[in-house]
């Protein structure tokens, strides 16, 4: 799911620190921009550990608070295939309308996961937990809990992408920052994914941003 924003926004910096940042065009700029609130969405939805730098990227321009605000300037526009019909008189709603669906669809997203964020900080503080217990944490009772919990499930059950070239190849597994399993009416945490932070290339990062720092100071 992070794959392709992530690889485009780590060349659009590598790019940016070649260069004179104030002769970079507006356009990549954007790009970029754009790109970042996407990944604040999808970790926003589905908590996955990032790379540092990616991180760092996503608080030099914060997204507006609002979600449906950075979905509508950062997602990909949407239009119908079909040609409007210019005689009639609400062309220009039509002309909105796969947009609009997009935007509700995204706003339905928020509504299905608005408690899965409390649920997992539950999750994060325990090994093993009763049904029954979670259920008096969350004020839902059993049934429902076992509704959010599978919720949480699918929302994290995404496509991983491989060593293959093709962009929409890999394989169907769990992204989320928590893992689970349901036995006999208690709740066992089995993993709790940590951030595989690669220090080579963090060190390596850093060590180019100084030596370009240093050659334009002496230019």
């Amino acid at each position: 799911m992070l794959s392709e924003p992530s690889r485009v926004c780590c060349s659009i910096a590598t790019r940016r620190d070649h260069s004179d940042s104030t002769v970079l065009p507006s356009s990549p700029k954007k790009k970029q921009e754009q790109i970042a609130y996407l990944l604040h969405l999808c970790t926003k939805l589905c908590p996955t550990p990032v790379d540092d730098s990616l991180q760092a990227l996503v608080r030099e321009k914060p997204p507006p608070e609002d979600s449906e605000v950075a979905f509508t300037v950062s997602a990909p526009k949407f239009f119908n295939p079909a040609a409007p019909d210019f005689d009639m008189s609400d062309v220009d709603s039509r002309r909105s309308e796969p947009a609009n669906r997009q935007k509700n669809l995204f706003r339905r997203e928020l509504q299905e996961q608005s408690l899965l964020p409390q649920l997992r900080s539950y999750l994060r503080l325990y090994t093993a937990i009763p049904l029954k217990k979670l259920a008096s944490f969350q004020e839902v009772d059993e049934r429902t809990l076992q509704e959010m919990l599978m919720c949480g499930k699918h929302k994290t059950w995404q496509m991983e992408r491989g060593s293959e070239p093709s962009p929409l190849s890999g394989a169907f597994k769990s992204c989320g920052d928590v893992e689970f399993q349901i036995e006999n009416d208690v709740v066992h945490v089995t993993t709790q994914r940590q951030s595989g932070r690669k220090y080579a290339e963090t060190f390596l990062r850093n060590i180019q941003k100084l030596e370009t720092l240093l050659v334009r100071l002496q230019n």
